[in-house]
């Protein structure tokens, strides 16, 4: 089985405290994966480290096999950051701008577009907007989309249904569903507190709790339980 990401003995304290404390997992290509844990887990550190934006201690990373530091490893990996997007750009052009990198065509990024637009029922209209004046849900949704531009292999997400209401967060998971229809090699890696949306998706787990992974493997949720069920059972290893 093809290991995508590699996590191996990560460190990192502030002052006197661990806030990632001996992190080792793996996830394996082509699945789901839901990162689980409480507020202060060590979930958005893990993220950032991962994807070299913020420094550890001691440990390493692999992605593909290629160690995080190095600049290549992350060509394949598309990123939904917690915090939407906000930027003084025409919502359009960032798009475009974004697309730029990976040398689409002028045909290819409108194809894009139309099908984000038709994905999550975005309002064409709101394409000449900047990012910033976009309402809160909106902008995720444009956070969402350039996290898929350049079809990336790995799609690594810090609660990417945060600020969406209802409906969005449907449209969301609809769209993971399609993609992943679309190209079964392709791996998530998901953060996020919404335990009951992801378990329908989701065939493998990462949990930590304070700092520390309490399991990593597959998951089949008819098999074991809810994952709301697996999640507190971590709980109890304290």
């Amino acid at each position: 089985m093809k290991i995508t990401i590699a996590v191996n003995h990560l460190y990192l304290k502030k002052g006197h405290t661990d806030i990632l404390d001996n992190v080792s997992f793996t996830v394996p290509s082509g699945v789901v994966c839901a990162f689980i844990g409480h507020n202060g887990a060590g979930k958005t550190t893990t993220i950032k480290s991962i994807l070299n934006l913020r420094p550890y201690n001691s440990g390493t990373v692999k992605i593909n096999g290629i160690d995080s530091k190095n600049i290549k490893s992350r060509e394949s990996v598309g990123y939904i950051p917690e915090k939407a997007i906000a930027v003084n750009m025409n919502t359009k052009v960032f798009i475009k701008e974004m697309a730029q990198y990976h040398k689409w065509t002028h045909e290819k990024v409108n194809k894009f577009i139309t099908m984000i637009c038709e994905k999550f029922d975005f309002p064409q209209n709101r394409l000449s907007t900047p990012l910033k004046r976009l309402s809160s849900g909106q902008s995720k949704i444009i956070t969402i989309a350039q996290a898929f531009i350049g079809h990336p292999l790995i799609i690594i997400a810090d609660e990417p249904t945060d600020n969406l209401d209802p409906d969005a967060r449907d449209l969301f998971w609809n769209f993971v569903k399609y993609i992943r229809q679309h190209n079964r090699q392709i791996t998530f890696f998901i953060s996020t507190h919404q335990l009951d949306e992801i378990e329908n998706y989701a065939n493998y787990i990462v949990a930590i709790r304070n700092g520390q992974i309490k399991f990593s493997g597959k998951f089949v949720a008819t098999k074991q339980g809810s994952l709301r069920e697996k999640y507190h059972s971590f709980k109890t290893q304290d």
